[in-house]
């Protein structure tokens, strides 16, 4: 059993042979790292054989990403929007991307949160669908 209760890349790395430097690169297929291809297929392997699964904190500070983008939308029960919604949604998933809805008009009472998001580098950006009437602030 592994001290935090999953492997870690240290884990891959010394079960592999390998540093964790070459092991992380090999793992997210850097083109330019240079190993041969039995040491390649060794660290894919054990990888697989410990259930190893990238740390998504660590990856996003190495990437300065998080993978997030925000939806801030209005009327979101209207049929229209749902359209919007979905469209937007699986633009984003073939890029990478989870997306965190918000509803615009709680956002225009208080957008304290979204603003902490954004600064704190959790979300990568924010897709603003524009409202209509007073909530357009």
């Amino acid at each position: 059993m592994y001290p935090r209760g999953h492997p870690t890349l240290r884990d891959v790395a010394n079960e592999a042979g390998v540093s964790p430097a070459i092991a992380s690169r090999v793992l997210n297929e850097d083109p330019k790292v240079r190993v041969r291809d039995d040491t390649r297929e060794r660290i894919r392997s054990v990888a697989t054989a410990l259930g190893y699964v990238p740390h998504s904190v660590a990856r996003s500070l190495r990437g300065a990403r998080s993978g997030a983008i925000g939806l801030v939308m209005h009327g979101l029960d209207s049929p229209i929007n749902v359209d919007v919604l979905a469209g937007a949604q699986s633009r984003c998933t073939r890029a990478g991307y989870v997306t965190l809805l918000a509803e615009a008009e709680e956002l225009a009472e208080n957008d304290s949160q979204l603003r902490a998001f954004v600064a704190r580098g959790r979300l990568d950006g924010v897709i603003l669908h524009s409202g209509y009437g007073q909530e357009d602030r």
